[in-house]
C-alpha cells in the first residue's frame, strides 16, 4: 500500500511540518479554522510520499491514505451513509482501519469504535443504544453479530483478511468507476467519534468526541512523548481506545510514522520495538510491571527508543523501568471527556502526573466545591481555557452529562492535590476494568485512558 507524488521538504522543514496550536500566543489556542480532515488534505498536497503507517511489512503514505480515503468515501456514500450517521466499526489494528476512519470523516460520519473483546449483553447494549446505520467488523467477528438484538436489519460490511473491505457492491474500491466526491465541511464543533468507556456504576457511556478535541489530544501527546519529525511510534494499543486514536493526527501534523502492531505482547515487546525501529512508547496502567517482570534479554536495550510515555506508573516503577530500560519515563494524567489529556510531565518528575496542559485550569476542590489549598488531597475538577476542549456530553444520557459538567467544570471523580508549582499528584481513582494478554488489571479511570 503506497501512494503519493514525490515531495520535497522545504529549506528549513526540519523538525516539523505543522502545528495543531496557534502561533504567537501566550496561551495556545487549539485551531478553530483547521480541522483533522484540512490536515490530511494539506500533508498528502505537500508530503505525499512521508510513510504515514506501516503493518505487517506493509506501508502507507500520506499521499496513499488520502486517496484510499477519498475512495473509500465515496464507497460508504454508495451505501447511504451520509453526514450525522452513526457508524460501528469493530475492526483489529491495520492500515484499512485507518483508512476507514478518515473516511467516515470525510462523508460527515461519526465512527463509534467498538472494543473487540465485547460479547453478548455488553456488544449488545452498545449496538441497541448508539443504533448504527451500519456496522463494519473483521470477518472473524461477524458470527457475533447474529443473535445481537437490534443488529436486525442494519448492513453488516465485512473487512476480508485477504480481499479488505466488502462493500456490497463489484470493483475494487478504488476502480476507475467509483465516483469521488468533495469532503462534507467539517467543523471544529462537529462531533467525530463516540467513545463507550466502561461503566463502573451502571452501563457504559458514549463520550462524544469533537474534531478539536481530538486535535488536542494530538498536540498534548506530541508534547508529552517529545515527538519530532521521523520519529517512529509503536503502536500496540487498539484502534477503539483513544490513546491510539490521538496519534492518528500527531502523525499528520508531525511527520512521524506509526507502527501498528497486531496486539500487546510482553514476551514479544522488545522485539517489535527494534524490528520497527520505534522511539516512543505508550503505556497503560500494568503495562511497565508486565515488562518489568519479563526475562532480561539482549533486546532489553538494543533499541532506538527514548521516551514512554502514559498512565500508570508509580515512582518506583517508573525508575525501575529507566534504569533497565533506558527510556525516559513521562507519567501523565487525562479522560477522554478533557481530550485526552490533562496534564503532561515534561520534566519526567517521578510521582507525578505533571502540570495541566496551556489550555486546560486545573482545582482540587473539596465536597463543598471549596477550593483547597495546596497539598490537600480533594477531587480533581477541569476547566477550558478556550471553549471546546470538554466533551458536549455523554451521547443519550443527559443525567450523567450534568452529573459530570457543572458550571464548566468537569468533575473528574479523582482524588488529588496540586503543589507549590501546580503539579499535580494522584492519590485516589476510580477503578476500571481491562484486559491485556489475558490478565485483569484494576486502574485509574482518568489516569489511564482504556476503553473497555
Amino acid at each position: 500500500m503506497t501512494g503519493g507524488s514525490s515531495v520535497k521538504l522545504p529549506r528549513g522543514e526540519s523538525r516539523r511540518f505543522g502545528n495543531l496550536l496557534g502561533r504567537n500566543s501566550a496561551v495556545p489556542v487549539i485551531s478553530d479554522t483547521q480541522t483533522t480532515l484540512s490536515l490530511l488534505q494539506d500533508r498528502a498536497e505537500r508530503f505525499g510520499d512521508r510513510v504515514y503507517a506501516s503493518f505487517d511489512h506493509q506501508k502507507l503514505t500520506v499521499g496513499g491514505l488520502y486517496n484510499q480515503v477519498r475512495h473509500t468515501a465515496a464507497r460508504l456514500s454508495t451505501q447511504g451513509v451520509s453526514r450525522g450517521d452513526r457508524v460501528a466499526v469493530m475492526l483489529d489494528n491495520h492500515l484499512d482501519n485507518l483508512v476507514l476512519f478518515f473516511a467516515l470523516i470525510w462523508v460527515g460520519a461519526v465512527h463509534v469504535p467498538v472494543n473487540t473483546r465485547l460479547r453478548h449483553s455488553s456488544l449488545e447494549y452498545v449496538i441497541a443504544h448508539a443504533e448504527p446505520r451500519m456496522i463494519v467488523v473483521e470477518e472473524s467477528f461477524s458470527g457475533l453479530f447474529a443473535d445481537i438484538a437490534g443488529a436486525d436489519g442494519i448492513p453488516l460490511r465485512i473487512r476480508r483478511l485477504s480481499t479488505g473491505f466488502d462493500w456490497g457492491c463489484e470493483g475494487p474500491v478504488d476502480a476507475p468507476d467509483c465516483p469521488v466526491f468533495d469532503p462534507e465541511d467539517i467543523r471544529a464543533t462537529d462531533v467525530l467519534f463516540i467513545m463507550y468507556t466502561s461503566g463502573t456504576t451502571g452501563p457504559p457511556k458514549g463520550v462524544m468526541v469533537t474534531d478539536k478535541m481530538l486535535r488536542a489530544s494530538a498536540y498534548a501527546s506530541a508534547q508529552s512523548s517529545a515527538a519530532k519529525m521521523g520519529d517512529i511510534f509503536l503502536v500496540w494499543e487498539p484502534l477503539y481506545h483513544i490513546g491510539a486514536i490521538q496519534l492518528l493526527p500527531l502523525a499528520l501534523d508531525v511527520g512521524i510514522e506509526l507502527a501498528l502492531v497486531g496486539r500487546f505482547s510482553a514476551s514479544r515487546f522488545w522485539e517489535q520495538v527494534s524490528s520497527v525501529r520505534a522511539t516512543q512508547i505508550h503505556f497503560l496502567g500494568g503495562i511497565l510491571q508486565m515488562l518489568l517482570r519479563q526475562p532480561p534479554t539482549l533486546f532489553d536495550r538494543q533499541h532506538r527508543c527514548r521516551v514512554a510515555w502514559g498512565g500508570g506508573a508509580p515512582a518506583h516503577v517508573a525508575q525501575d523501568f529507566e534504569a533497565r530500560f533506558a527510556i525516559e519515563v513521562r507519567e501523565n494524567y487525562g479522560m477522554t471527556e478533557a481530550s485526552s489529556l490533562t496534564s503532561f510531565n515534561l520534566d519526567g518528575h517521578k510521582g507525578s502526573v505533571g502540570r495541566p496542559v496551556p489550555y486546560f485550569e486545573v482545582r482540587v476542590v473539596d465536597e463543598t466545591d471549596a477550593e483547597l489549598e495546596q497539598r490537600q488531597t480533594g477531587e480533581i475538577i477541569v476547566k477550558a481555557r478556550e471553549p471546546g476542549l470538554i466533551t458536549p456530553g455523554y451521547f443519550r444520557n443527559e443525567a450523567a452529562t450534568r452529573a459530570a459538567i457543572r458550571d464548566g467544570w468537569l468533575y473528574t471523580g479523582d482524588l488529588g492535590f496540586l503543589d507549590e508549582r501546580a503539579t499535580c499528584f494522584i492519590q485516589d481513582v476510580l477503578k476500571t476494568i481491562f484486559g491485556v494478554e489475558g490478565r485483569i488489571f484494576l486502574l485509574g479511570r482518568s489516569s489511564v485512558l482504556w476503553n473497555s
